[in-house]
């Protein structure tokens, strides 16, 4: 179990997290009353690789899990074992989940960018134009992070000063910054 997004909605805190089968990971629901106990729900996982879409057949990771309306909406990393994409899904109750024809919704930019090879681990909030994510990037063997803005939560305009967040020339955050929260 990796990589948890919480929420404390009605009373609850609800966690979108990933788990692991073998190579295969996705993403698992768990409810809790008091933030110790948690139940993870009968039909883990909730959402699941798509051997159709090929985009994310690999792995599921990184949820950003956000309350919309009456609603939920959730960003993920997904990898086709061989590149990372942040993906976009729907969901009513938080349980069932609905991937949007958009997905991917953000790719590694160009070959000349500091994401060229990998964007991954989303963070989504809204804003008051709509949303804002941040996220990883890696060129080489390096990642940094960077941030998007969009309107509808699936098409993204990553910012012009990106990256936001690099690793420092010495110290421990030297090598990478990564899993932006």
């Amino acid at each position: 179990v990796r990589y948890p997004c919480v929420l404390f909605q009605d009373g609850r805190f609800h966690m979108w997290y990933r788990g692991r089968r073998g190579l295969q990971a996705e993403i698992g629901y768990a409810h809790s009353g008091d933030g110790r106990s948690w139940q993870r729900h009968d039909k883990n996982p909730v959402l699941t690789c798509d051997a159709a879409s090929h985009w994310d057949r690999g792995q599921l990771e990184c949820p950003s899990v956000i309350r919309h309306g009456n609603n939920y909406r959730m960003w993920y990393t997904g990898f086709d074992w061989k590149t990372w994409r942040i993906g976009h899904a729907e969901s009513k109750n938080g349980v069932r989940w609905e991937k949007t024809t958009e997905n991917p919704v953000l790719l590694a930019e160009p070959a000349t960018a500091w994401d060229m090879h990998h964007v991954q681990s989303p963070c989504v909030i809204p804003t008051p134009e709509g949303y804002r994510m941040w996220y990883a990037g890696m060129h080489g063997t390096q990642v940094q992070i960077g941030t998007a803005v969009s309107t509808d939560g699936k098409t993204w305009a990553p910012d012009s000063r990106n990256p936001v967040v690099t690793p420092r020339t010495r110290g421990w955050d030297s090598h990478q910054v990564d899993l932006p929260s």
